[in-house]
């Protein structure tokens, strides 16, 4: 009985199947057989393309250059651009070299020289200062015109006047303080043309060269003294030209 329900099963099975294929079959040719299936298929689609090209187009979509946009190109380097308009700032703002306290150097001559210790015997002894029976290496150097003229005593460096001073040996004295721990002091002055405190420019006139008790012998002359950090240069060996 069991044997016969199981080969009913086996056989039945095939059909089964088959009828359903059948009825989906069926389902799509009625379906297709419906007036507006295939518009409605079509236009689902066209909706679904346009979805797709969108989308690639929205992902692959290359921005408009400059010039596409009717914008003008610049190849300049923007420092340089930077530079001509005035906008960087220079990393020193300080240009200036020390200059000659005098403006016609030519015209003149160096009548002491400052003491190096480095240097040779004789001029050791000319770079000497003799006073009142002592003498003192000089720490700067002196200027005068070969005929006893007096001459214009201009600013070496730009800086702030720092002393004005009458003292009766060196006579009359002007000290400007610059940058970089800079100091200019001119001594044996006459006819002063700033006081304390005043900003000069390098090249403006201070005063003119006179006469002191200290170098009496040299008549109408300069001296002209560098200090860095309160430390005595050599003029000769910063100034340039």
């Amino acid at each position: 009985m069991n044997d016969n329900k199981k080969e009913n099963q086996h056989e039945q099975t095939p059909e089964n199947k088959e009828g359903v294929t059948n009825a989906q079959a069926g389902s799509w040719k009625r379906f297709f057989g419906k007036k507006w299936a295939f518009p409605a298929m079509y236009m689902a689609a066209v909706v679904l393309i346009v979805s797709f090209m969108v989308y690639f187009q929205a992902n692959d979509e290359t921005s408009l250059t400059e010039s596409e946009l009717g914008l003008e190109v610049s190849e300049e380097n923007p420092s340089e651009t930077d530079s001509q308009s005035g906008l960087d700032v220079p990393v020193n703002l300080s240009t200036e070299s020390i200059a000659w306290p005098v403006e016609n150097r030519d015209d003149l001559e160096i009548i002491r020289h400052f003491y190096d210790e480095n240097g040779d015997n004789e001029s050791k002894q000319a770079a000497v200062v003799e006073f009142d029976g002592t003498m003192t290496p000089s720490v700067g150097i002196s200027l005068s015109h070969p005929d006893d003229e007096s001459f214009d005593v201009l600013a070496a460096l730009s800086g702030k006047v720092t002393r004005v001073e009458t003292i009766p040996v060196a006579g009359n004295i002007v000290e400007i303080t610059h940058e970089d721990g800079l100091k200019t002091v001119y001594q044996s002055l006459t006819e002063i043309q700033v006081e304390m405190d005043q900003e000069v420019e390098q090249g403006d006139k201070i005063a003119e060269a006179g006469t002191n008790e200290l170098d009496k012998d040299f008549g109408v002359h300069l001296d002209f003294e560098i200090y860095q950090n309160d430390e005595a240069i050599n003029p000769e060996q910063l100034i340039q030209g």
